[in-house]
């Protein structure tokens, strides 16, 4: 059994053209981890470094579709959760 619990700290620059919204940043991560075997249990806090860009096109003045992709690294070397890949598909509403 895998438990995992995190939290992003980020700083966004975001710039709007027309219709499409493009947004970068970094910022830092925390990840908290518990691996559950049948011989051990293991628990990792893993601080990390987050860099994140993506974009959104607006269908209407309410809606739009946004695609963000991120890229945490740790922070620390005693940990097996070294690297990690996000994408985010999304569909937002705006009033």
């Amino acid at each position: 059994k895998v438990t995992l619990k995190e939290f992003d700290l980020k700083v966004l620059f975001k710039s709007r053209m027309s219709n499409l919204n493009l947004r970068g940043g970094a910022g830092l991560s925390a990840r908290y981890m518990t691996v559950r075997a049948p011989t051990a249990t293991f628990d990792v806090t893993t601080p990390a470094g987050v860099v994140t860009v993506g974009g959104d096109i607006y269908i209407t003045s309410a809606i739009s579709i946004g695609l963000d992709f991120s890229t945490r690294t740790a922070m620390i070397t005693e940990t097996f959760d070294k690297t990690s890949y996000d994408g985010t598909l999304r569909l937002d509403t705006h009033f």
